[in-house]
Formats: C-alpha cells, sequence, structure tokens
C-alpha cells in the first residue's frame, strides 16, 4: 500500500502510509508520484475512475453499499492481489459472525434504530443518517433493530432534527 485516503485510520498501519488526499478529492499528482500498480475506487467515482485511467493507471473498481457487495469486493481485490484465498477465508468468518449475531439477536425485541453517519459538529443539524440499500442497514437488521429511516428514498439521506424526533428511534449511533 503506497497510500490511502486523509480520513483513513483502520488498520492501525495506514496511519503511516503517504495521504493522497480526500476521498472526493484525490490529489493526482500525489498518486502518481507514488507510482502504483493498482489503484482502488468505489464504484460512485466515476470522473476519478475516467482520469486515473487517461493517466494509464491501473483501476480497480469496488462495490460497498451492501454486504454482498462488499464480499464481492473483497474476491476481486483478493484475486487481484494473489491473496483469494485469504479473502474467501475471511468472507467466511465475517458470515458466521453476523450468523451468529442475527441467531442471538432473535431473542431479544426489535428496537428503532437511528444511525448517523454525519453532522455539523457538536452539534444535532446537518443529520445524515443510514437509509435504505446500505450494508450499514443490513447491519442494523442483523442485530436486530429497525431501521427508522428504512423508507427513505436514498441510502444516506439528509434529515431535519423534526424528522428524528418524529420517527423516535430507541437507539442512536453516532
Amino acid at each position: 500500500v503506497v497510500g490511502v485516503t486523509t480520513f483513513c485510520r483502520y488498520p492501525p498501519e495506514v496511519l503511516d502510509k503517504p495521504k493522497i488526499g480526500t476521498f472526493t478529492n484525490p490529489n493526482l499528482e500525489v498518486i502518481l508520484k507514488a507510482r502504483p500498480d493498482l489503484v482502488v475506487v468505489l464504484v460512485e467515482q466515476h470522473e476519478l475512475r475516467r482520469k486515473l485511467r487517461n493517466l494509464g493507471l491501473t483501476v480497480l473498481v469496488l462495490q460497498h453499499n451492501t454486504l454482498g457487495g462488499i464480499y464481492e469486493s473483497m474476491l476481486k481485490l483478493g484475486n487481484k492481489t494473489g491473496m483469494r484465498l485469504i479473502a474467501q477465508r475471511r468472507i467466511d468468518v465475517i458470515r458466521r459472525q453476523l450468523d451468529e449475531i442475527r441467531r442471538l439477536s432473535r431473542i431479544f425485541p426489535k428496537r428503532k434504530v437511528m444511525f448517523v453517519v454525519g453532522r455539523t459538529q457538536a452539534t444535532v443539524r446537518d443529520l445524515v443518517v443510514v437509509g435504505q440499500n446500505s450494508f450499514l442497514n443490513e447491519l442494523i437488521s442483523i442485530a436486530g433493530g429497525v431501521n427508522c429511516f428504512e423508507d427513505a428514498e436514498t441510502t444516506y439521506p439528509r434529515i431535519p432534527r423534526e424528522q428524528m424526533y418524529a420517527r423516535g428511534p430507541e437507539v442512536i449511533i453516532d
């Protein structure tokens, strides 16, 4: 790994890696200077993918929105790096762990959950929450919760504070 985004924090080894900019604004000069054999981008990054390919870089596009997409991406990355068997083993472990959580959570009452993925710092303004079609929505369900915003029209809707009160979450993950 020759570079990571500014916000990468896990695993701890990435803290010492050169930073290539943010997810939404990567620095193409820094990426080129690192001379990567492979650049990993997400499916939503259409323009970045085009620019990187025009620069002659090999680009691997991964999907991270659903658990199925994450598993598929792990296998794609494993194939591309010669680590397919390790990737498959890790997927198997994750699936077993999630199955166990699903099994254990069945005995508890379902709780209404709001999962906040963004907001104005130190306030309850400009809330961005987990909506539909996301791995986080799937995880809420696996853990025995019901996502307060699973009926939202977008994956990560921006909601007014009043809507949070109206939905009445019993659990808030921020």
